[in-house]
């Protein structure tokens, strides 16, 4: 199990208690360290202590006064943490970057590998924190360690001084470490309360199960697991694949606490033997996916699992719920940006949850938007943000004209008003103009736009525009919004609606269809034997695809649009020359296709446990996902009764699964006439 590795620079008394560079104010800061370490030790974390320690040829004496000479007091550190002297590994340096120690690089080569989280706490701010943490960080970058590194806020200080203001220059190190991707947090409790270990988050009966195969001695065996859906939402005519991303990084940092551990202890449903397991466990199996931003179809395996059945099993609550929440959002997205033709902003986080609005704002600008609300999600994937004012704005100040004269003064950037607060067109409009004409125009500031967010948009929006037009502002936009829907647009577009842009929120974030992804078994391997599984149903939708598969999609090799996908057994050969699509539910419904190329859809992400997809970033996403709706036909793209895109079985498959349904069946049925026979004897004696 992956630990931390926590990270101590110079808590000496040289900088707290005694000599020319100390500030006793620093020393606020100990009691916060003391905890951290303490708790780490508890943990089994690694600890790392740092300590400035110079002899007088020390060439750092030629920029700052003599200071923690090697032998004396003040290079050794404060009264509060001397007692885990012993208990750190203890790194004397003599340059402000600790990282540049020879007993450092050796240490961290060694152990790269065995971390979870860096986190560096102790002084200065501005010059050994600084160093020491971004030098790591360009050490990641370089090698390609994904290891996060943290500096909590509440626990590093540097000295007030001559030259040196403490807040400007705390300010100017932070500023560096945001600049190098280094995470800064508020305090290390806001840190851990945020930090819930994500598995933790899956329904009990995964973890049931899981104690069952292990107690049963089934830890060994391989299982196929298939992620699919059996409709779209919307009543849709395709889905955007999402959640990649975050079902990659789940998987990375799939670990169980010793907390967790003793919870389930406490359980009393779980054996010792079992959380024994769970100690050391990690995802050791194979992955397959379509990449995030391609267009999806019902019944068809999106994401396959292979590993052994606890693995797998344990994985599904997670798997589903990043899948489920984030293809939804994108299709929701994907279908308004679709309809709107004009770029479309997201604004729907006080609609969603807290964590879950940060990732709706990424998955809706892979779908197409060209920015979010959140600034959560600009801060953490870099998606543009946007926005300007609230009806709140408006109604704080004595009257409209004033409100937007004095946004106008603070954001000379970003002048968009919105003039919907009282009426749009006798006031909002009209003074929007006023201050244009009278402070933006005469101090060269484009006037950029208004914003309509309640009445008739169709007709306000065609009014605005010839308002702004008749006082020369033909360039300034209008944008809409108001619970816009995919078929509100479609709707104001007929209308002959004037707007540059919409605002969306509640119809993105928080969409009120479900997308409905199941997570099913469709095979067992026993001495490397695959076995078919299935699932039958009276309900003939919930009937599943059985055993080991690939995903296939045809394309048209004259237009390049996508013919259909076919589903087929892992080992089957694909023909390139010509190929028979044949509907599963209605099998005298064939289609003879030739002239195409054919791309197998799912590629691997995981290998024996270990990452093997290099992850495109997210405007890499963005743009593959524009080419790939590219392939797909407008009937199939429609918002009304869309045209049902091919998801067909080969030929092998289909048998394959005829077979299993009638042996299955059969069994069944011959338990039932056995019990049945069994009551009626019962019943004569």
């Amino acid at each position: 199990m992956k630990k931390r590795l926590i990270v101590v620079v110079d808590m000496v008394n040289g900088f707290i208690n005694q000599g020319n560079l100390h500030d006793p104010y620093i020393n606020h800061i100990a009691k916060g360290i003391k905890s951290l370490i303490e708790e780490a030790l508890e943990s089994g974390d690694d600890i790392v202590s740092f300590r400035d320690c110079h002899t007088l040829a020390d060439k750092e004496f030629e920029t700052f006064p003599i200071h923690c000479l090697e032998g004396t007091e003040e290079s050794e550190l404060v009264p509060e943490l001397k007692p885990f002297a012993n208990k750190m590994i203890d790194i004397p340096k003599n340059t402000t970057n600790g990282f540049e120690t020879e007993q450092f690089k050796t240490f961290y080569e060694t152990n790269q590998n065995k971390y979870r989280e860096i986190i560096v706490v102790g002084c200065c701010t501005d010059i050994c924190i600084t160093d020491f943490a971004t030098s790591l960080a360009h050490f990641h970058k370089t090698n390609q360690i994904n290891t996060p590194i943290t500096v909590p806020m509440n626990l590093v200080e540097t000295f007030d001084g001559p030259n040196h203001d403490r807040k400007t220059m705390n300010d100017i190190g932070f500023q560096k470490l945001k600049q190098a991707r280094i995470n800064l947090i508020e305090n290390i409790k806001q840190k851990e309360g945020m930090k819930m270990n994500q598995i933790m988050s899956t329904d009990r009966y995964e973890f049931t199960m899981a104690n069952g195969y292990f107690e049963a001695g089934k830890q060994n065996e391989i299982a196929y697991f298939d992620v699919f859906f059996r409709k779209n939402p919307f009543k849709n005519g395709y889905t955007i694949m999402a959640g990649l991303d975050q079902i990659i990084k789940a998987i990375k940092e799939l670990h169980f606490e010793e907390s967790d551990l003793e919870y389930f202890r406490q359980q009393g449903t779980y054996s010792e033997a079992f959380l024994e397991y769970l100690k050391n466990f990690k995802f050791q199996g194979d992955i397959y996916a379509i990449p995030d931003g391609t267009p999806i179809f019902p019944n068809e395996p999106v994401i396959t699992i292979k590993a052994n059945v606890i693995e797998s099993q344990i994985l599904e609550t997670m798997i589903l719920s990043h899948f489920n929440s984030a293809a939804l959002v994108a299709t929701a997205a994907k279908r308004i940006v679709m309809e709107a033709k004009k770029p479309v902003m997201e604004f729907g986080s006080r609609r969603s949850h807290t964590m879950a609005a940060i990732d709706a704002g990424k998955n809706a600008y892979l779908a197409g938007c060209v920015g979010t609300s959140n600034e959560a999600t600009g801060k953490y994937y870099g998606v543009p943000t946007l926005g300007t004012m609230a009806h709140s704005w408006i109604t704080a100040f004595d009257n409209e004209y004033e409100a937007f004269l004095t946004y106008a003064k603070h954001n000379p950037e970003n002048t968009i008003f919105l003039v919907d607060t009282y009426d749009t067109l006798k006031t909002g409009i009209p003074n929007a103009i006023r201050v244009a004409q009278e402070y933006l125009t005469p101090n060269n500031i484009p006037f950029k736009g208004i914003r309509i967010d309640s009445g008739d948009l169709a007709y306000l929006s065609k009014q605005a525009r010839i308002m702004l037009d008749e006082a020369g502002y033909k360039n300034t936009t209008i944008c809409l919004s108001n619970g816009l829907t995919a078929e509100t647009i479609r709707d104001l577009n007929a209308q002959g609606v004037q707007v540059d842009s919409y605002g969306v929120g509640d119809n993105i974030a928080a969409p009120l269809d479900r997308l409905g992804g199941v997570y099913k078994l469709v095979a067992l391997e026993k001495q490397g034997e695959i076995i078919p599984k299935i699932k039958v149903s009276s309900d003939k939708i919930k009937t599943i695809n059985p055993s080991y598969k690939k995903v296939y999609r045809f394309y048209d090799k004259r237009t390049g649009y996508a013919l259909g996908d076919v589903v087929a057994l892992k080992d089957e050969f694909i023909p390139t020359e010509a190929f028979t699509l044949i509907d599963p539910n209605e099998e005298w419904k064939k289609k003879e296709i030739k002239d195409y190329e054919v791309r197998e859809l799912q590629v691997p992400i995981f290998k024996n446990g270990t990452l093997v997809y290099e992850e495109p970033s997210l405007e890499e996403r963005r743009d593959y996902c524009t080419q790939q709706m590219d392939t797909l036909y407008d009937e199939v793209t429609r918002l009304e009764k869309p045209h049902k895109y091919y998801v067909d079985l080969t030929e092998e498959l289909l048998k394959l699964k005829k077979e299993l349904i009638e042996s299955t069946t059969e069994i069944g049925y011959q338990k039932k006439l056995g019990g049945l026979c069994s009551n009626q004897k019962h019943e004569k004696n």
